[in-house]
């Protein structure tokens, strides 16, 4: 958790190339929080380095309102089971294909989503608010994604589309 109402204020950051949460088979779990929401406060940044490990059995599970991912560095987040995404906030929204809105909705672009490896990505959980899809979104990486919207089990794709690879 980060403190109290400053700007530029990160839950958890990850943002150099050796720094790594690693785990060979057991759940890796992060949960960020922001006091203050805004444009430049985020629950989890990386940047650089690792969550998980090439080849890793690791379940990651990250949770957080606003959520940050470099589209720039090599891959993220390593795993051959299942990255879970979510919001901290229950029935807080998630939007696919743009960035975050503060106190709305956890936003998560195509570019952010390119950036895991898994065998699976699981959007939301029962908890969750609505998912919407904001723009179009294409994951190069093969792999299922699993979208559960939660409190109100509303998924909203109008006038856009998700592609998967493989």
């Amino acid at each position: 958790t980060s403190g109290a109402g400053a700007a530029n204020t990160v839950g958890i950051e990850i943002t150099t190339n050796s720094a790594r949460v690693n785990s060979s088979a057991g759940l890796i779990r992060l949960i960020g929080s922001t006091t203050l929401k805004s444009a430049t406060n985020f629950g989890i940044v990386v940047s650089n380095g690792f969550i998980g490990n090439n080849g890793s059995l690791a379940t990651v599970e990250l949770i957080a309102d606003a959520m940050q991912f470099s589209t720039f560095s090599s891959v993220l987040i390593h795993s051959t089971q299942a990255a879970t995404l979510r919001p901290l906030t229950p029935g807080f929204n998630i939007s696919l294909g743009v960035a975050d809105v503060p106190n709305t909705s956890l936003g998560l672009t195509g570019a952010e989503l390119d950036a895991i490896t898994a065998g699976f990505i699981r959007i939301g959980d029962a908890s969750s608010g609505e998912i919407t899809l904001g723009a179009n979104v294409g994951r190069s990486s093969s792999g299922n994604v699993t979208l559960t919207p939660g409190l109100n089990r509303n998924l909203t794709l109008t006038g856009f589309s998700l592609t998967l690879a493989g």
